[in-house]
């Protein structure tokens, strides 16, 4: 799955030990952008890292669920860069 992810262009994933990646949103996307647009119009819901100390506004949470589930997200990522980052 983190693989497949990497594979989109538009989304830097970070190395991850854990059962969720951290992905940079490229291209100058915004986070609360992405996580809203996502979560309307395909009811995929990310997690913005904002907030945390160091990373910028572009950069979210990716959690690894079931395969039907990364399925969806994967496609819900890869729509988001088809509509906002490849105009």
């Amino acid at each position: 799955f983190f693989y497949d992810l990497s594979l989109i262009d538009g989304l830097k994933i970070y190395d991850s030990k854990a059962n969720f990646a951290l992905a940079k949103l490229e291209y100058e996307s915004n986070s609360i952008d992405f996580v809203s647009d996502a979560l309307i119009n395909s009811g995929v819901y990310f997690r913005s890292c904002d907030d945390k100390f160091g990373l910028g506004k572009n950069f979210i949470r990716i959690a690894s669920r079931t395969k039907e589930e990364n399925q969806k997200i994967l496609m819900c990522i890869q729509k988001y860069g088809d509509e906002k980052w490849r105009r």
